[in-house]
């Protein structure tokens, strides 16, 4: 920051405003990058790159309505900016509008380079209408470009878990996801799940208590080591893992409840 204010002061241009606030947004300071961004001046070749910023500083500040205006303000004139399809995928994930993310960010498919989170974000928005076949092919492409990314592995391989579909892949995709984040709880959470779709509960129930471990206070994962326990015959486990579910606010708890009654 000191670099480029020094810079600022000798030779003002658009391109060391730019920098000066990527360094100062870096640093926290969002009102002060927010100055520098808007001193970037539509029709400089740095001026996207400077609205997607401040898009992004909104975003973060819980302007939604702006940085949506802004975004496709963006779009309008670069229809062929595969950053400002992402961030318009962000604002809608975390609004949870999943319609809007898919039909907003459908052109952006046709481009060259698709942003790998973009197609995570879409398959998030598929996983939610069960649209699963499209699910798979966001997921894959992305894997095509990236094939170590470590977050697409596993959700790929527990999307096809919970499915019961090709538990064979769903195994080795998890234990690649594994292989870069070997601690990750929910990746482990994601491998019991798989040994518990294989019928192997003994090694199911020896991950999962492992990713508990890791994760504590999840109440769906409580839920999964309560079926795996069930499933190996310890039903006073199993029922004691669903109550812990609820106690953790679980998203269904009559389902636990139903459970805790009936079994499975």
């Amino acid at each position: 920051a000191v670099q480029f204010r020094d810079a600022l002061d000798q030779r003002p241009d658009s391109q060391t405003h730019y920098y000066l606030g990527l360094a100062q947004e870096g640093q926290g300071n969002d009102d002060q990058a927010l100055t520098q961004y808007r001193e970037v001046p539509a029709g400089d070749g740095l001026y996207p790159d400077a609205q997607l910023r401040i898009a992004d500083i909104e975003f973060r500040q819980h302007k939604d309505a702006a940085a949506i205006k802004r975004t496709k303000a963006i779009l309008a004139a670069h229809p062929d900016d595969g950053e400002a399809y992402l961030m318009l995928s962000l604002i809608r994930l975390a609004r949870q509008e999943y319609r809007l993310l898919l039909d907003e960010t459908a052109p952006a498919m046709k481009l060259p380079n698709v942003p790998t989170r973009l197609l995570f974000n879409r398959a998030v928005a598929f996983d939610h209408f069960k649209q699963y076949d499209k699910l798979d092919q966001s997921l894959r492409m992305l894997l095509r470009a990236q094939p170590d990314n470590a977050e697409a592995l596993n959700f790929l391989g527990y999307s096809l878990a919970e499915r019961g579909v090709h538990l064979g892949e769903a195994e080795r995709l998890v234990k690649r996801a594994l292989k870069i984040k070997p601690d990750d709880g929910y990746y482990l959470d994601s491998l019991g799940w798989v040994y518990f779709k294989l019928g192997k509960y003994a090694e199911a129930i020896k991950v999962q208590r492992r990713a508990i471990g890791i994760v504590k206070h999840d109440a769906v994962m409580h839920e999964h080591l309560g079926d795996m326990y069930w499933k190996h015959g310890d039903h006073a486990k199993a029922r004691a893992m669903w109550k812990k579910a609820i106690e953790l606010h679980h998203e269904h708890p009559e389902l636990l409840r139903k459970k805790i009654k009936d079994g499975i």
